[in-house]
């Protein structure tokens, strides 16, 4: 499942929200399933109902403030990310 966060509130972190919880929830997932669409977080839980909680608190912790929170369909663009960046992330023979 996709959800996609609205996220507000400079943090002490950095002048960007949204650019400072993708870091914060890349240490926790892994970083192909964090992603920033515009002026939203996309991310891309297998279980959201015990996952959501955790990323509650990590950005209550860092005092970024979630606007609103909602489940979307995975789309192609989710896919498409997902796979340039597992790419990026796995060892080549170069």
């Amino acid at each position: 499942m996709s959800i996609e966060l609205v996220l507000v509130a400079k943090t002490s972190l950095e002048d960007n929200p949204l650019q400072a919880a993708a870091n914060l929830l890349k240490q926790t997932l892994a970083p192909w399933r964090v992603s920033i669409f515009g002026d939203r977080l996309h991310l891309v839980l297998d279980n959201p109902d015990q996952e959501i909680p955790q990323i509650q608190a990590i950005l209550k912790t860092a005092k970024i403030k979630i606007y609103s929170l909602r489940p979307i369909p995975f789309s192609l663009e989710d896919a498409f990310i997902g796979i340039v960046q597992r790419y990026e992330n796995s060892p080549r023979d170069d």
